[in-house]
């Protein structure tokens, strides 16, 4: 009797041993998962900041010098003027100066960061005085307010959507799908280079993705109100939000309740950002009309998408008025994102959800009225966060993403940027493709093994384009020949990699949500 209970304590013994092993053993891989994901954080602030190094948006170029000075005069309107002030016409705020034409999140944040800097270098945000302000201190500050929303926002976002998505992947698979969103050259350049704030817009969407993936719908729809807040572009993954989470509460037991829950949820938090311009109709429709502004026209500058491209040789914007225009815009949008959208409906999964962000946003930026060529950002996140799923998809977007925008970044002095970022995010992409996926759409099932092929081919062409825009003489009578033949051969990959993306959606598992 003596003789069992003993060996009974042992085995116990032995097998309380077992389990605090397992769970050093666990802990253990934990904290080094842990360290490499903070190497690759520290490598991705590093090379932020080396690109912060080249030069800004309208650097140096009076009188209205360019998207660095636009968010400079923000903060200092946000800090000497009052709130109901910020996006009137006024002496101190005229609108031919970079007029405030972003939702009021975008506004809280230039006047906490215009704080800020008053408290280091009150002259870089001066009222009036500080305008065209271009001190290396200042530059700096700017710079390194920039990389800390993107630590804030971005990096926390992206790292729950890719923890979320490849939960049962390999760790360094995880690695790699991170490195690759957060090291995007073309979201390098334009908020690093060129300067502007699209991390956190971009890493709010990230983090509502995550959590409504996590079937965390209520804090998902907040996260989503936020960046819709923070950037009106935010409006290009509204549709799929949308599909998603109807899709999702038809099939909860009392549909109706879930969805009156979330445009609650979703109520609220507009009414909160909204708070000091709804005590008048006058103040929230100036508003609405400041960051919508339908009059700018069909685009601006080169940009890849359909009206831009076809303009060659059909010219909308002297055949149609802006409202004739904007009906074709929406009915063009509408029909290329409703496969997605109505999948979402009936069938709404975790990978969809991504993939409706990447068509819908892609079908805005191709098709809708007044696209920036800067609003290619919008579909590059959730097609890069696909990466694992989609990673000859995810690199040619990359590549094709930054190259649509190189007059812009050319204009900007970006260029050696521009090339040193393809080419280390070509290195991070050998690096970690032992396995790339093709994904099941038409387009990589046409291809096959010709992909690689095919893809050389496009940097080619891409190369001989640059080579052209530098080297080959202007011609008098088409003085902006290369930036439309650059607009049109990015357009081409575009419509490619939108068949692919909404095809491959198309063919996704039933619903697992």
């Amino acid at each position: 009797m003596t003789h069992a209970k003993e060996h009974g304590t042992k085995k116990k013994t032995d097998l309380e041993e077992k389990e605090s092993e397992s769970a050093m053993k666990a802990s253990k891989k934990r904290r080094e998962r842990w360290k490499w994901t903070a190497w690759v954080l520290a490598a991705v602030v590093l090379v932020r900041l080396v690109v912060g190094l080249h030069p800004h948006s309208g650097q140096g170029t009076p009188p209205k010098f360019g998207d660095y000075e636009a968010q400079r005069h923000w903060m200092e309107i946000t800090v000497h003027t009052p709130t109901k002030d910020w996006y009137r016409d006024t002496e101190n705020n005229p609108m031919e100066h970079w007029g405030l034409d972003y939702p009021p999140l975008s506004a809280y944040q230039s006047w906490l960061c215009g704080k800020a800097i008053q408290l280091v270098e009150p002259e870089a945000v001066e009222l009036v005085a500080s305008r065209g302000y271009e001190s290396q201190s200042s530059k700096a500050y700017l710079r390194w307010s920039v990389v800390l929303s993107d630590a804030l926002f971005l990096f926390p976002g992206a790292l729950a959507c890719v923890g979320t998505l490849y939960k049962r992947r390999r760790p360094e698979q995880r690695l790699w799908a991170l490195a690759s969103v957060l090291l995007q050259p073309a979201l390098l350049l334009i908020d690093h280079g060129h300067f502007q704030y699209n991390g956190i817009s971009l890493g709010l969407a990230a983090g509502a993705a995550a959590a409504i993936l996590n079937n965390r719908t209520f804090l998902g729809a907040v996260l989503f109100s936020l960046s819709l807040n923070h950037k009106q572009m935010s409006l290009y993954y509204a549709p799929a939000f949308f599909f998603h989470l109807v899709g999702r509460c038809l099939r909860k037991k009392n549909p109706l309740l879930h969805i009156s829950g979330l445009a609650l949820v979703v109520f609220y938090t507009f009414l909160g950002c909204w708070l000091p311009w709804i005590t008048t109709d006058y103040s929230f429709l100036h508003v609405l009309k400041r960051i919508f502004p339908f009059e700018r026209g069909l685009y601006e500058d080169y940009v890849a998408n359909f009206w831009c491209t076809t303009s060659l040789l059909v010219k909308w914007k002297r055949l149609f008025a802006g409202e004739k225009l904007r009906s074709f815009c929406l009915l063009a949008t509408f029909v290329a994102m409703l496969p997605s959208c109505l999948h979402q409906l009936w069938k709404p999964s975790k990978k969809g959800l991504l993939y409706a962000m990447a068509n819908t946003s892609l079908s805005f930026f191709m098709f809708s009225f007044q696209v920036h060529e800067k609003s290619i950002l919008l579909p590059l996140l959730p097609v890069a966060l696909l990466v694992l799923e989609q990673t000859v998809c995810s690199e040619w977007l990359a590549y094709v993403s930054a190259f649509s925008m190189y007059p812009l970044l050319e204009r900007d002095k970006l260029g050696v940027a521009y090339m040193a970022t393809l080419v280390l995010y070509w290195c991070v992409m050998r690096v970690g493709k032992t396995n790339a996926k093709r994904g099941p759409g038409p387009i990589s099932t046409v291809l096959g093994s010709h992909n690689r092929t095919f893809f050389t081919l496009s940097v080619c062409v891409a190369l001989g384009l640059h080579a052209a825009y530098a080297l080959a003489p202007t011609l008098p009578r088409y003085p902006f020949l290369y930036q439309a033949l650059i607009t049109a051969y990015s357009f081409v990959h575009l419509v490619a990699i939108l068949v692919e993306l909404t095809a491959s959606q198309m063919l996704l598992e039933d619903s697992n949500v």
